[in-house]
């Protein structure tokens, strides 16, 4: 017979928990030495917190005998699993022969007594429940019990002893504790001999497992929130529905059973169906509830990390890059300065390039990258902790490596003191460039950097390392384009002086065509202003049309460098055999320009300058929009500039009349576009304003 015992929660509470953080230790590596002994450590402990479970609410002393047999299965293995534990998280190899025999005894002596009368003999019965009553062999079994936990004690001060960082030798003293504290239960034997003293064994495994906790949470041992938050939901679960159903039966056989004489099964009947209804909800209330809380600061920084990263993709320039980060860094870690260097590779010096309070920088520091804070980042590729290397200094043999020499570790202390850093966090790029350095002061409120905030740091570099390698590389391609804009500008500039002497070469030896070619240029550029960008395709590409329409305009006319003078310069109209000479200017311009690399893009436009819309002109009878649109604006600039200049053989026209007649011969002679661009410019006033400044 069972009753539900107030005294027996704490056994329920401190066997779920162990258990459960054990299971889960385990799994997050199944391989691990120290894992495996931890799970042996949990199950040891639930079986005998479970155990003094049963035993305190068990009625009947035969069935609480039954349970202090089966509780001593866990207590024999406890301070051997401890052992076995503690052997492994330490390392200490000398010790780890002993652990197997250790386990063989408990398994060949110490169980098998357990299951007899020689070790336990009956129960005690106390205000607060039945206890173990013990007998005189149970005094062999503290010697070995308390050696054990001695043995286990010693490896501690040993591991004091033994290279650690500062991080580690924390943690270990956290967990020197813990064990403490966990064997302070051992008080719990007393009341084996009769001495009624409350059981607290319970308290302190649970005190214990809160400890090792936190030591793990604070100091980076395994993703303990997952585990928290997994045994916490868990154990609410289980919790509740054990609660639930002590409860049920308690109030129902106590009180309710006297009086409705119901069936025996109608209250676990009634509970089970409790249990089952709410089970659900519990589980969903208890997974918000603790994720909220242990996992809100996470959230967080994965926040920060995301609109950082996507804040860096928008800055091109590495000054404002670091600048943000900087930034973010200061405002979200509360930390007393911030400071960013980055790798010069011109000079092969780190220098600073940004940082958060920059009076605090006073001293211009630069290093090379030889030096042993460098040496040290791209070695161990973590972050570098001021109170590390203090640690290291003060323990001859706690340094990180065996090369690690003192002199390399007194400049390390020293380079940190001038950065003012507590944590320096390497930024590589594609794991092996050390492309900067984060340096970070103390934190405002004194708090060491946790595991989170060095992950989302880390994060953050590898971000920025990606980052700032782009926007330099962004910035030499601005640099390279600037030199090729200006190389392609000094290129346009001695195409465009070619072309003037050259034009002006070719007017010469016709007074009348004095600045034919000029005037040409203009009006061809005038015509291409008054066109919408759409007909180019964007802005740029109309501005390229423009800087080549120039050129083509100065040296549409090269071609008559090969016209013999007694035509080039016959003061009346040409005979047919003239006009057959002259017609070969165009082919004679794009055969000499053919062999200018620079110019080809407008070999065509040369060429065909004097077709015809209609397919009547020269040298191809090309028609429509198989003429180059460079040569169609050209043959309306060239043929009204013919019409208003001077000859031998005639006066020139009126504007009047050399537009009417441009306009008249729009899609025969003219593509009908460039003539809508003529006559609007012709409506501005453009052509009349070119043809005055040229003249």
């Amino acid at each position: 017979m069972y009753y539900f015992n107030p005294h027996s929660v704490t056994c329920l509470v401190a066997s779920i928990l162990a258990f459960c953080i054990g299971i889960f230790i385990y799994f997050k590596n199944t391989k691990s030495e120290s894992h495996i002994a931890y799970l042996s450590l949990s199950i040891a402990v639930a079986i005998w917190d479970f155990s003094d479970f049963m035993l305190l609410n068990s009625v009947d002393p035969a069935i609480a005998l039954f349970w202090c047999k089966n509780a001593y299965i866990g207590v024999i293995y406890i301070p051997i699993s401890a052992y076995y534990f503690f052997v492994s998280f330490l390392q200490i190899k000398n010790q780890k022969k002993l652990v197997l025999p250790v386990y063989l005894i408990g398994a060949f002596i110490w169980v098998p007594l357990s299951r007899t009368n020689l070790l336990i003999n009956g129960v005690y019965k106390y205000p607060w429940g039945h206890w173990y009553k013990v007998t005189n062999l149970h005094l062999v079994f503290l010697l070995f019990y308390f050696a054990l936990v001695l043995a286990t004690l010693f490896n501690f001060l040993i591991a004091f002893k033994r290279k650690k960082s500062l991080f580690e030798h924390r943690r270990t003293v956290l967990m020197f504790i813990a064990v403490t504290i966990g064997f302070f239960g051992s008080v719990d034997f007393l009341p084996d001999y009769g001495i009624n003293v409350y059981p607290i064994g319970q308290f302190t495994t649970i005190l214990y497992l809160l400890v090792l906790a936190y030591a793990i949470l604070r100091y980076r041992v395994l993703d303990i929130q997952v585990i928290i938050r997994e045994t916490a939901v868990f154990a609410g679960i289980f919790g509740f529905a054990v609660g639930v159903f002590a409860f049920v039966m308690y109030i129902g056989q106590t009180f309710l059973e006297p009086f409705l004489g119901a069936h025996p099964f109608a209250f676990p009947a009634a509970a089970l169906f409790l249990v089952t209804i709410a089970v659900r909800p519990i589980e969903k209330f208890t997974y918000n509830t603790v994720g909220k809380l242990l996992f809100k600061k996470r959230q967080q920084y994965q926040k920060i990390l995301k609109d950082a990263a996507e804040g860096m993709t928008t800055i091109r320039k590495p000054e404002r890059l670091l600048g943000l980060i900087t930034h973010m860094v200061s405002r979200n870690l509360k930390t007393d300065n911030v400071a960013v260097y980055v790798l010069d590779d011109e000079k092969n010096i780190y220098s600073l390039s940004a940082a958060r309070y920059p009076s605090r920088f006073k001293e211009k520091i630069e290093f090379s990258s030889d030096e042993p804070l460098i040496s040290h980042l791209k070695e161990n590729k973590l972050p570098l902790i001021f109170e590390e290397v203090e640690y290291w200094l003060r323990e001859e043999q706690s340094r990180p490596h065996k090369e690690v020499l003192a002199s390399d570790l007194i400049k390390l202390k020293q380079r940190l003191s001038s950065l003012e850093a507590s944590v320096c966090i390497p930024s590589f790029f594609h794991g092996d460039e050390l492309l900067g350095i984060l340096v970070l002061g103390d934190k405002e409120s004194g708090d060491l950097y946790t595991q989170d905030d060095l992950e989302l740091l880390n994060s953050l570099a590898d971000e920025a390392g990606i980052a700032i390698r782009n926007s330099i590389l962004y910035r030499k391609l601005q640099q390279k384009e600037e030199e090729v804009s200006g190389m392609y500008e000094k290129e346009q500039k001695l195409f465009i002086n070619a072309a003037f002497a050259f034009a002006n070469a070719i007017d010469a030896r016709d007074p009348y065509t004095h600045g034919h070619s000029q005037r040409v240029t203009n009006y061809s550029l005038g015509l291409v202003d008054q066109m919408e960008e759409a007909k180019f395709g964007s802005e740029e590409k109309k501005k390229w049309f423009r800087q080549r329409l120039r050129l083509a305009g100065l040296l549409h006319d090269i071609g008559k460098i090969a016209i013999p003078d007694s035509v080039l310069q016959k003061r009346a109209e040409l005979n047919d055999e003239e006009w057959k000479i002259m017609k070969t200017h165009p082919v004679v311009g794009a055969e000499v320009l053919s062999y200018v690399k620079g110019l080809w893009d407008i070999v065509p436009a040369v060429k065909h300058h004097h077709e015809r819309y209609d397919g009547g002109g020269y040298p191809d009878k090309l028609k429509q929009e198989n003429i180059p649109f460079m040569a169609r604006v050209l043959a309306v600039a060239d043929t009204f500039d013919a019409m208003t200049s001077d000859r031998p053989y005639r006066k020139a026209m009126s504007l009047e009349k050399s537009k009417e007649i441009i306009n008249s011969n729009s899609t025969t002679q003219f593509d009908p576009y460039a003539v809508g661009a003529f006559m609007k410019a012709y409506t501005e006033g453009l052509i009349a304003k070119i043809m005055r400044q040229d003249r």
